[in-house]
C-alpha cells in the first residue's frame, strides 16, 4: 500500500491510500465523469468524511442540480477507493440506468473486492445474490468497512422508480460492516432509507473564496460582482471559467444582463454559432439521443465527417469525448441544444431509430427504439414495433421482466392515444400476465426443496435473491423455522436480517392478505414481530377493522398449521385485546367439515361479537372453504346480516366473496341467494370497487350459463365497461378480465 497526494486546482490537498492492484471502482463502467475544473471544498469534504466514520449507516448528500454533489462523491471515492464500490449514474442517458447493466456492474465490483475474477458475461442475478451473501461473511472476517457510493439514482425519471427500488432491495443494507453514501435531489431515495439509520447533509453554495479558486484570473471585486449576477453553483462558475478561457471578456459577461443560468448557455451557444452551423446534424442527433454514441456512430448516422466533428470538439467547449463516447459538456448544455434544435426533433429521432434497428442483438439499442418513437408521436409505429418477437428479444437479452414492462407501458400509452382497443387489450393482458406470475410461490417451492436436504447455504442465497422485502422476510422466516425445528441456534445474520426487514414492512401499504401471510411465516420463531404486524393494521373500510379482520384470518391459518403455533398464540393471548380474545376462543369450531348450523350456533353464543364482526368470521370461512356442501346456509346468513346491519356497508368485494361459492351449490340452494344479489347490483355498480364488480358480474354469468338460459350478461358488461368507466386504466383492466373469461369458456366475442 502506498500513499498518494491528489492535487486539486486550487492547491488544496487530500491524502488518500491507493494500492498497486486494481480496486473495485476501476472495473466499473459507471465511473465519475471527468471534470476539467474542480476544487476540494474543504468544509463539505471534511463533513462527509466525519459523517462516514460515525454511527449512521446511510449518509445522504443533498442539494440542487449543479451544486457539486457528484464532484464531492467522486472525491470521497478517491479517499476510500480500496474499500469502495461506486456507481455514478447519468440521469440524462436512459441506457446508463438500465436495471441489468447496473446489477452487472455491482456484480463485477463486488467480486473484485473479494479478490475473485468475474466478468459481465458471467452474470446472473442468482450469482449476484450469492456474491452479496459471500460479501457479508468476507467483511465479518476482515472486520473492515466497505462503502457503497451511488450518485444520480435519486434523479432518475419517475417511470424508472422500479430501478431505484430494485437497487435498494438488492443491496445488503443489514450488514454492520457496510455503509452507504447517496446523493439525493427530491427523488425517492430518502423515503427508502430508515430515518433512524440515516444522516442528511446539504451542499452549500460556493463561498466567494471557493469561486475565486475556480476563476483565479479575476480579482476579488470582479468575482463578487459576478456572484451578484449569477447563482453561486459550481456548475455555473465552471461555465463562466470556460467562457473566459475561450476568449469572452469579463465586460461581455457583466454587461450582458444575464441573471439566469439559461441566459449563460445562450450566451455561450451564440458565441460559437459559426462552428455550430458546420455540424448541425451531429449536434441535433446528440441533443435527442438517449444512447451513448461514439465518434464512429456519429459518422455512420450523419453526413458529417470525422474531421469536422473532431475540429468542433477541439475548437469549442460545447462537446466532450470520453472513452470514445461523444456528448455535450453538461446536462444543461444538452437541454439548451434540444431547445435550439426542437424543429429537428422528429427527423433526428428517425435517424437514430434507423441506425439502432441495424443492431438487433444490442439490448441498449433494442430497448431504446420504443422511447424514441413515442417521443416523436409515432404511436402506430410503437404498436407495430412492440410485437411478440421484439418483446421476446428484450426478455432474452435483458433477462429482466422489468425491461419488458417498460416496453409494454409504451405500448399501452400508444394504444390509448390511438384509441386502439385491440392493441390496448393485448398490452394490458401482457402486463397483467407478468404481474400475475407469482415469483413468491416459485421461490417458496424452491426453498422447501433446499431445506428438505438441509442445504442452508443454497436456501440463504435464494432468500437473498428475492426481489421484494416482503418475499425476503417470508423466505428468511422459513429458514429460521427450519433451523429452530432442528434444534439449532439461529445465526446473528438471520436475526439481524429479519429484524431489519420487519422494520421496513408497512402493513397498511401491503394490505391485509400479504400482512397475514408474513405474520404466519414469522410467528413460529418471531411471534412478537408477527402479532405486531397484525396490530399495526388500521381501519378497513366502513364498519370493518383491518387488525381484527386480519387477526381472525391469521388465527384460522394457525389452526390448520398443526405445528404448535396455535398453542403458542394461546400463551400470547393475555396481550390481546378483548375482541381478539373473543375471536380466539371461537376458533375451536372452525375446522373443515364443521356443519354450517353448528358454526351459526357458536356465533350466537358469543354475545360480544356484533353483526359486523360475525360477518368477518362468516366471510372468511366462505373464502377459505367455498366448496363446503352446506355453505349456502352461511352465504344466505351473511347476505341477510349485510343487508340488515347498519355498522357494515357491503360493497362489490363482499358480494364477490359470497358469489364465489355459488358454483358449488345446487340450483335450489342458490336460487334465493342469486335473486338477493341481483337486487343489489345497481347499488354495487355505484359503490364498487369497479374491478370487483366486473368479476362479480362474470361469476353471475357463469352461474346463469349453468342453471339458466338466454343470458346476455357478457355483452351488457362489455357495454358498461366501454361507456361507463371513465378511468382508462380501470377500464382496460376490466376488459382484460372479461377477455380472459371469454377465452376460458370459449364464448363468442
Amino acid at each position: 500500500m502506498r500513499k498518494k497526494e491528489v492535487n486539486y486546482n486550487a492547491g488544496a490537498r487530500v491524502t488518500i491510500l491507493t494500492s498497486g492492484i486494481i480496486d473495485p471502482v476501476d472495473r466499473s463502467l459507471y465511473k465519475a465523469p471527468s471534470i476539467d475544473f474542480e476544487i476540494l471544498r474543504d468544509a463539505q469534504f471534511s463533513t462527509l468524511e466525519t459523517n462516514s466514520q460515525g454511527t449512521h449507516k446511510f449518509i445522504l448528500v443533498g442539494g440542487d442540480e449543479g451544486i457539486g454533489k457528484t464532484v464531492l462523491l467522486s472525491q470521497f471515492v478517491k479517499l476510500v477507493k480500496k474499500d469502495c464500490i461506486a456507481l455514478f449514474i447519468d440521469p440524462i442517458n436512459k441506457n446508463s440506468y438500465r436495471e441489468e447493466s447496473l446489477l452487472i456492474d455491482l456484480y463485477v465490483q463486488i467480486n473484485e473486492y473479494q479478490g475473485k475474477s468475474a466478468t459481465p458475461d458471467d452474470y446472473t442475478e442468482a450469482k449476484l445474490h450469492s456474491s452479496l451473501h459471500g460479501l457479508k461473511y468476507y467483511l465479518n472476517r476482515k472486520a473492515d468497512v466497505l462503502y457503497f457510493v451511488i450518485d444520480g439514482l435519486d434523479e432518475l425519471p419517475e417511470e424508472f422508480g422500479t430501478v431505484v427500488k430494485k437497487i435498494f432491495d438488492i443491496l445488503p443494507t443489514v450488514c454492520q460492516n457496510i455503509k452507504y453514501v447517496f446523493s439525493i435531489c427530491n427523488g425517492p431515495v430518502k423515503a427508502l432509507v430508515p430515518d433512524a439509520y440515516s444522516l442528511c447533509m446539504t451542499m452549500m453554495l460556493l463561498s466567494t473564496g471557493e469561486a475565486k479558486e475556480l476563476i483565479p484570473d479575476l480579482d476579488q471585486c470582479q468575482v463578487e460582482e459576478l456572484l451578484g449576477l449569477f447563482p453561486r453553483k459550481p456548475s455555473v462558475i465552471v461555465q463562466i471559467r470556460r467562457l473566459l478561457k475561450s476568449g469572452i471578456t469579463y465586460d461581455d459577461l457583466v454587461n450582458g444582463e444575464h441573471d439566469l443560468t439559461c441566459d449563460l448557455y445562450e450566451f455561450e451557444w451564440e458565441s460559437k454559432i459559426e462552428h455550430i452551423e458546420r455540424i448541425p446534424e451531429t449536434l441535433s442527433i446528440l441533443a435527442f439521443s438517449e444512447n451513448n454514441l461514439t465518434l464512429q456512430d456519429l459518422i455512420d448516422v450523419t453526413s458529417d465527417s470525422k474531421k469536422s466533428i473532431n475540429s468542433f470538439i477541439v475548437d469549442t467547449n460545447i462537446l466532450t469525448i470520453n472513452h470514445e463516447v461523444v456528448n455535450y459538456i453538461s446536462a444543461g448544455m444538452k437541454k439548451h441544444a434540444a431547445k435550439y434544435f426542437e424543429e429537428d426533433h422528429h427527423e433526428s429521432s428517425k435517424k437514430i431509430v434507423s441506425y439502432l434497428q441495424k443492431r438487433p442483438k444490442d439490448i441498449d439499442s433494442l430497448s431504446s427504439i420504443a422511447s424514441y418513437l413515442s417521443k416523436s408521436g409515432e404511436n402506430s409505429e410503437v404498436i407495430h414495433h412492440l410485437d411478440n418477437k421484439h418483446l421476446e428479444s428484450i426478455l432474452e437479452l435483458s433477462l429482466s421482466f422489468s425491461e419488458v414492462v417498460k416496453q409494454v407501458n409504451y405500448g399501452v400509452a400508444a394504444s390509448i392515444h390511438n384509441k386502439s382497443e385491440e392493441s390496448a387489450l393485448r398490452f394490458v393482458q401482457l402486463k397483467s400476465f407478468i404481474a400475475d406470475s407469482n415469483v413468491g410461490k416459485i421461490l417458496t417451492s424452491e426453498i422447501y426443496t433446499y431445506l428438505e436436504i438441509d442445504d442452508i447455504k443454497s436456501a440463504m442465497d435464494l432468500a437473498s435473491s428475492a426481489r421484494s422485502i416482503e418475499e425476503k422476510i417470508q423466505l428468511y422466516s422459513k429458514i429460521a423455522k427450519h433451523q429452530s425445528g432442528e434444534g439449532r441456534p439461529l445465526s446473528d445474520f438471520i436475526n439481524d436480517e429479519i429484524s431489519y426487514l420487519y422494520k421496513k414492512i408497512d402493513p397498511v401499504f401491503i394490505g391485509v392478505d400479504q400482512s397475514v401471510e408474513i405474520a404466519i411465516d414469522l410467528f413460529p420463531v418471531y411471534p412478537d414481530y408477527s402479532l405486531s404486524i397484525i396490530n399495526r393494521l388500521d381501519s378497513y373500510g366502513a364498519g370493518e377493522n383491518k387488525s381484527d379482520y386480519a387477526f381472525f384470518r391469521f388465527s384460522l391459518a394457525l389452526l390448520h398449521s398443526n405445528d404448535g403455533s396455535l398453542e403458542a398464540l394461546e400463551e400470547k393471548s393475555m396481550s390481546l385485546s378483548e375482541k381478539k380474545k373473543t375471536f380466539f376462543s371461537a376458533l375451536s369450531i372452525f375446522k373443515r367439515g364443521t356443519p354450517a348450523k353448528k358454526i351459526l350456533e357458536q356465533l350466537d353464543k358469543i354475545k360480544v361479537i356484533a353483526p359486523g364482526e360475525q360477518l368477518f368470521v362468516l366471510r372468511n370461512w366462505i373464502k377459505a372453504f367455498p366448496d363446503m356442501e352446506d355453505n349456502y346456509i352461511l352465504v344466505a346468513k351473511s347476505i341477510s346480516l349485510a343487508i340488515s346491519t347498519t355498522e357494515f356497508s357491503a360493497n362489490a368485494g363482499f358480494y364477490l366473496d359470497m358469489v364465489s361459492a355459488l358454483d358449488c351449490m345446487t340450483r335450489d340452494e342458490s336460487a334465493d341467494i342469486y335473486q338477493k344479489v341481483l337486487i343489489q347490483l345497481p347499488t354495487l355498480r355505484t359503490k364498487g370497487p369497479t374491478i370487483d364488480y366486473v368479476n362479480l358480474e362474470l361469476l353471475l354469468d357463469l352461474h346463469e350459463r349453468k342453471h339458466l338460459t338466454g343470458t346476455n350478461r357478457v355483452g351488457e358488461l362489455y357495454d358498461y365497461i366501454d361507456i361507463n368507466i371513465p378511468d382508462l386504466a380501470i377500464a382496460l383492466a376490466s376488459l382484460s378480465f372479461l377477455d380472459k373469461y371469454v377465452q376460458r369458456h370459449s364464448l363468442t366475442r
